[in-house]
């Protein structure tokens, strides 16, 4: 996610993405990789937007370590830099649009 500006918020998201990939051994960075990245934070946007909608956080967290953990792992070292898949990129692409639509 080289060459844009992202705030330290979304770029911690990243890190713990790819922070959860790499434990768990996956091979790349999913869109539940992000979302487990959002759901490590406890604060932001994403948190308070989930909140106001009356997401259960905790059982989401929950649903999210449960699918991490059905995934197949493969021995990943863990100074590889994971690829972000098409899903992942695409969820993106739309979150920055929303974000330029919002003028955030």
């Amino acid at each position: 996610m080289r060459g844009f500006n992202f705030t330290s918020g979304v770029r911690e998201v990243f890190r713990n993405a790819r922070e959860t990939a790499q434990t768990m051994g996956h091979d790349r960075v999913d869109p539940i990789h992000l979302l487990s990245g959002i759901l490590r934070n406890d604060v932001g946007v994403a948190i308070a937007t989930l909140v106001n909608l009356g997401v259960d956080l905790e059982a989401l967290k929950r649903s999210v370590e449960h699918e991490l953990r059905s995934r197949p792992t493969l021995a990943i070292d863990g100074s590889t830099d994971l690829a972000y898949t098409d899903e992942s990129k695409r969820t993106l692409e739309l979150t920055m649009a929303s974000a330029r639509d919002l003028d955030h």
